[in-house]
């Protein structure tokens, strides 16, 4: 089994390679065995992505689940609001026509008016989750393996979300909604980077990146297809959660990360998985070949006793220059993305016209620039179709606030720029999660996809407040989105490319990669 001369991978002595020195290469030894990519390949990436249609419901049934009807006070004979009412003249009790919205969690507990800020702390329950959630499970990911982290938080994604159907109390549902936040976010990122670990090579890792998310548009158009047919909040909450229950039919016959067993060196586990591999994709298999090709020390272990004997960690990621570059980075862009695109996701009824229609409008721009993202990755790279897609939402954003309303058509207009920024920015949204595993190597590699989501749920938090804004200027939270996009899109350029590079395993293998 002979490496190959077009991925090398460069191994450095005691951790510290001579800066002239020629260097030993290692092989990969899974591509080598299993190869980049084949039938066994494709199924996993298939049934990996399925894991993405649940989180996705759930993420998107808050807004029609805070839908606010028509309501008045009881007992008035005239149609009441807020304004009526003030400390000392209160309303005991109002009513709520939900003959066209349904029950939703604001006329069930009352929340209008003076209670009407707890819709967005409801909302920001489950984006804490996420920002918590992805980093601690990025942890667990890197420790106890892709696979079985999986596999536990989505029967806490199941246990949560079929629970929050039946809660009585408000704080009740907030605290579950911050638990299946966690849950989601982690099922997500771990089958994430389990799919972009069974591939090998640049150009198949981004053909799998991207097929990963192709569920994303079709849980928006199913989610508004749900929430029409079942109205009632905790219907559309039980149709959200039970579906994934089929899902652990997929995780019993899904293998672990091969890239992730060679790293802590389960060399049994290893040669059963590869043996398997091989196997599917009618590739001969020598035990005696992959034995003798496995590094003697696991790289885990051996990335432990360099740098000072320093363990790996969440340290790890800030410690070396070029380490600590990438990081802070991405977590730059991860922080103006999320702000963007949710910015946008989760305040879909802020926006003109239904908020079904835009929904389904929503996963349909998506869905084109979901197929578009692999040709532009494998002709330009990572750098350059992320930093353009990202300023060219930032810029759609800002031209539809400054559309005037005394236009003849301002609203159509400001919509359908919008929309126009909502489909650029799901080419970023594709993208950079495959960027970002390939920056991290290995050892680090889901605790820094995780702690890029720490930044990203600081954006996620924001966003139910971000339209409190519009008090000021009605077109100032797109603005603000924009701008963000705008900076967060410049920062790309300052990362190194990753096409065509091999994933490294250590952060001594990306330090000198980089150098």
């Amino acid at each position: 089994m002979t490496p190959r001369a077009t991925e090398p991978r460069v191994v450095p002595r005691n951790g510290v390679p001579a800066p002239n020195e020629p260097q030993p290469v290692e092989p990969d030894v899974v591509g080598d065995t299993a190869g980049d990519c084949g039938p066994w390949q494709w199924r996993i990436t298939a049934a990996l992505s399925l894991f993405y249609l649940p989180s996705t419901w759930h993420m998107t049934a808050i807004t029609f689940q805070t839908v606010t009807p028509s309501f008045s006070c009881q007992g008035y004979q005239e149609p009441t609001g807020c304004d009526q009412f003030n400390a000392t003249n209160t309303c005991e009790k109002w009513d709520f026509n939900v003959t066209t919205t349904g029950d939703t969690i604001v006329s069930e507990w009352g929340l209008v008016c003076e209670r009407e800020s707890l819709i967005n702390v409801s909302m920001m329950s489950f984006l804490l989750g996420v920002t918590v959630g992805g980093l601690v499970s990025g942890i667990l990911s890197d420790h106890f393996g892709r696979r079985k982290t999986l596999s536990i938080f989505l029967a806490v994604q199941i246990v949560c979300g079929t629970a929050i159907a039946f809660t009585p109390w408000l704080w009740l549902f907030m605290a579950l909604r911050f638990v299946l936040g966690w849950s989601c976010v982690s099922v997500v990122f771990s089958a994430f980077v389990l799919c972009m670990e069974v591939v090998g090579g640049a150009r198949w890792r981004t053909v799998a990146g991207v097929s990963f998310h192709y569920p994303v548009p079709l849980g928006y158009l199913t989610v508004a297809l749900i929430a029409y047919l079942l109205p009632a909040w905790r219907h559309l909450q039980l149709a959200a959660s039970l579906p994934a229950l089929l899902l652990f039919g997929v995780v019993a016959v899904l293998p672990e990360s091969p890239r992730w067993l060679l790293a802590v060196g389960k060399r049994k586990r290893l040669a059963r998985t590869l043996r398997s591999a091989a196997a599917t994709n009618r590739r001969p298999f020598y035990a005696e070949q992959l034995e003798s090709a496995l590094p003697v020390q696991p790289v885990v272990d051996a990335a432990n006793d360099n740098a000072d004997k320093e363990t790996v960690g969440m340290m790890s990621l800030v410690r070396t220059p070029h380490m600590r570059r990438i990081s802070l980075l991405v977590y730059a862009q991860w922080f103006s993305l999320y702000l963007a695109y949710f910015g946008i996701v989760l305040n879909l009824g802020n926006i003109e016209g239904s908020i079904h229609l835009n929904t389904v409008i929503s996963g349909l721009v998506e869905l084109p620039a979901i197929a578009l993202s692999t040709p532009l990755l494998l002709r330009h790279g990572r750098r350059v179709p992320l930093f353009g897609t990202m300023v060219a939402g930032g810029l759609f954003c800002i031209l539809a606030a400054l559309v005037p309303d005394s236009h003849a058509y301002g609203t159509k207009l400001s919509v359908g720029l919008v929309m126009m920024g909502r489909f650029a920015f799901s080419f970023p949204w594709v993208i950079l999660p495959v960027f970002t595993a390939e920056l991290f190597p290995t050892v680090v590699r889901n605790m820094g996809v995780g702690s890029a989501n720490l930044a990203a749920g600081i954006a996620l938090i924001l966003v139910p407040n971000l339209w409190n804004l519009s008090t000021f200027w009605e077109g100032l939270p797109l603005v603000v989105l924009g701008l963000l996009s705008i900076l967060g899109g410049a920062s790309v350029m300052l990362l190194p490319e990753t096409t065509k590079k091999p994933l490294p395993n250590t952060i001594e293998e990306l330090e000198q990669m980089y150098n």
